[in-house]
């Protein structure tokens, strides 16, 4: 038999049975705790899987209680759980056959696949694509498990917490599971949790990895943020906090909700601009390029009046100058990609105002330059600053006396 004909008839039998060693004893429902479909408002069922001794569908945003036989139908997509035998602790079982045991070693616990060789006339290319199968339900279960933790809201348990966002980070790449971390009841903890003073830097950025990562060239997902709820608190948090990595992730939320126009507009009649512009001097390096990258970003949308964006502009160009000449941009790749930022706005509108502070700077940091041993990077940095001092901020004619005294 071919092999994807003998694939397709294995995977006809596939399901995956992963027991875990607590039996649950069935409960009641609380009656408040119900789902509508919304395609069919009849149809309800309750918010948690109630188990007995025999298998039962679980319909969709039902949560699962621990402790109980979970099968995946991988033709279907149906999952089913049921009160299984604790001896059945971290099994998978293909075709009766036990083809994934969680078994102890000197490093601890892993994953033995020692068992698909029993498969009938199952060959090696076979045994591999079980095997990928096998992981990639495997991979929703674990997806499933930790958007069920994470909507719940108790948190009583933060290594668990931890492995859940650890999770959800994992799969915040794929856009279909970006769309459904997106979704309400998780991405309203995934802000609390981002937001909330009662937990830890490390639990903030996770939160804040897991939400910029879904929403990255995204549209789907971004649609299922209210903007105008989250706004204020991200802005209020670009504004106050000092921690670098958590700086980074809050613009990289900025930066993927901005990509819809209606969210860029409102964050500009927010004063968003103006947050980013105070806050600028103050940011880690990383985090001064993304906020340039964002400002970027708004203005291609093309939702800027001519006074209000030439005005805004005016200010952005002394805050950047200021930033420079203060000394608070201390390595040259963010050195580069500001003064980079600067020298085309000058170019875009000539009637921009240069500070002299700012030209004693760039004319110390030439002359700085030229005097140390340069490698190749440095020595590209330094001719376009020596270039920019005289044909962007100061006076052409002086380039060639300029070029000349280099050598």
């Amino acid at each position: 038999m071919p092999f994807f004909s003998k694939l397709t008839h294995l995977n006809s039998y596939l399901f995956l049975l992963i027991a875990v060693a607590a039996a649950v004893i069935p409960q009641e429902a609380h009656n408040s705790d119900i789902i509508c479909s919304p395609e069919d408002t009849s149809d309800c069922y309750p918010a948690e899987f109630i188990p007995t001794f025999d298998w039962q569908v679980i319909r969709e945003g039902q949560v699962i209680p621990p402790g109980l036989d979970v099968r995946l139908d991988w033709q279907t997509g149906v999952k089913s759980a049921k009160i299984g035998d604790p001896a059945d602790s971290g099994k998978v079982v293909v075709n009766d056959v036990v083809v994934h045991d969680i078994v102890e070693t000197e490093e601890g616990k892993v994953v033995n696949y020692d068992n698909l060789q029993d498969i009938d006339d199952a060959d090696d290319e076979e045994i591999n694509a079980l095997k990928m199968a096998v992981q990639k339900s495997e991979a929703k279960m674990e997806l499933d498990d930790a958007l069920n933790f994470i909507s719940s809201g108790m948190y009583t348990d933060q290594a668990q917490l931890i492995d859940s966002l650890d999770s959800l980070t994992e799969h915040s790449h794929s856009l279909n599971d970006g769309v459904t971390i997106s979704e309400p009841a998780v991405m309203n903890q995934l802000l609390t949790l981002a937001f909330s003073n009662q937990y830890s830097n490390k639990i903030k950025e996770l939160s804040l990895r897991v939400i910029a990562q879904s929403l990255r060239h995204n549209p789907e997902a971004v649609l299922n943020v209210d903007f105008t709820q989250v706004l204020p608190s991200l802005l209020s948090n670009i504004a106050s906090q000092s921690d670098a990595i958590l700086q980074k992730r809050l613009l990289g939320v900025v930066s993927s909700l901005i990509q819809n126009e209606n969210n860029a507009k409102e964050f500009i009649t927010s004063n968003g601009r103006e947050t980013l512009l105070n806050t600028f001097p103050r940011l880690q390096s990383d985090s001064k390029i993304r906020s340039l990258e964002i400002l970027d970003d708004l203005s291609s949308h093309g939702l800027l009046k001519r006074d209000s964006d030439s005005e805004f502009s005016g200010a952005l160009f002394k805050t950047v100058q200021d930033t420079l000449s203060g000394g608070s941009v201390e390595d040259d790749n963010t050195l580069e990609t500001v003064f980079d930022k600067l020298v085309q706005m000058k170019k875009d509108d000539r009637s921009l105002k240069t500070d002299p502070k700012f030209l004693e700077w760039l004319a110390q940091e030439v002359e700085t330059r030229k005097l140390s041993k340069r490698d190749e990077a440095d020595e590209e940095l330094h001719k376009k600053l020596l270039e920019a001092r005289h044909a962007v901020f100061g006076n052409p004619m002086a380039m060639r006396k300029a070029n000349y005294d280099e050598f």
